[in-house]
């Protein structure tokens, strides 16, 4: 299923849910096999995540890069830009998209091909990255079905050494000035429809700039986030984040619930913060 046909699916749930009752539609029939499992269709588009898996395409990830977490956004970001990640990156990307979004074997490896161009032809990306990819998914080496890593993981795992190794935690990993800017980037991709995640000219060696327009970050958005961060509290930063995009303000000061998680409810992998935050926006 493709990223329109999921925005079109869920508008039309409830008609499509008892046609499926009713055996009258066999093409939906698997794709709402699972609404059956819950009480009402709210709580099957909370779960919608389950079902939105099924035939992710390579060429949908572009489409979905905006509703990453910060990690995992960035990633895409620098992998547009160079043609290129490296080790610690390609696994932490590479998982996230098996797991966290669901792209197949196949899939991911048409993905990272494409990705790999024209720094790498077809050849040069058989013989030094396609095998990685295929471990990942369990299909070499000691065919470990690999799962993404959460939050702690990625804090934790192996700090970017080097300005061209762009893994690892943005709360934790980056400088404040670095992260006030990635902020204003990550923000503006919400508040500005125009400003995609290829278009934007986010560098991460460029200094703060706010402005008064409706398509800036003022900092008093970003200020509680970056307390949380002082804190490294860098989990409770990253869902507060979420909290602010999604216009529920900040529930951790004020109480407000209106986004997709909880006051108190902590984003502990990215798996997590992407599915919340998808769903939010298509059901919106």
């Amino acid at each position: 299923m493709n990223c329109i046909n999921i925005e079109q699916t869920i508008k039309q749930i409830n008609t499509l849910n008892e046609a499926v009752q009713k055996n009258e539609n066999k093409k939906f029939e698997l794709k709402f096999i699972y609404l059956n499992e819950f009480d009402d269709i709210k709580d099957a588009i909370n779960k919608f995540g389950i079902i939105h898996k099924q035939g992710i395409r390579h060429t949908d990830i572009e489409y979905y890069a905006k509703y990453f977490p910060p990690c995992m956004n960035f990633l895409f970001k620098k992998l547009k830009e160079k043609n290129h990640l490296k080790f610690d990156g390609r696994m932490q990307f590479g998982l996230f998209l098996k797991c966290g979004v669901g792209l197949s074997l196949a899939e991911s490896l048409l993905f990272w091909e494409k990705s790999f161009q024209p720094k790498f032809d077809t050849i040069e990306f058989n013989r030094h990255y396609a095998y990685n990819i295929r471990h990942n998914y369990g299909k070499e080496g000691s065919r470990i079905d690999y799962t993404s890593m959460d939050c702690q993981q990625i804090q934790n795992h192996s700090e970017p050494k080097s300005f061209d190794h762009y893994h690892g935690c943005p709360f934790k990993h980056f400088s404040t000035s670095n992260l006030i800017d990635y902020l204003n980037f990550y923000i503006r991709q919400y508040r500005d429809p125009s400003n995609s995640i290829i278009s934007s000219t986010f560098s991460s060696t460029t200094t703060t700039t706010t402005t008064s327009t409706s398509t800036s970050t003022s900092s008093q958005d970003i200020l509680p986030i970056m307390s949380l961060v002082s804190q490294k509290s860098y989990c409770k930063a990253c869902s507060c984040l979420l909290q602010l995009i999604q216009g529920g303000g900040y529930s951790y000061y004020y109480g407000n619930t209106s986004s997709s998680i909880d006051a108190q409810e902590i984003i502990t992998s990215p798996d997590k913060y992407f599915l919340s935050n998808f769903n939010y926006f298509i059901r919106k």
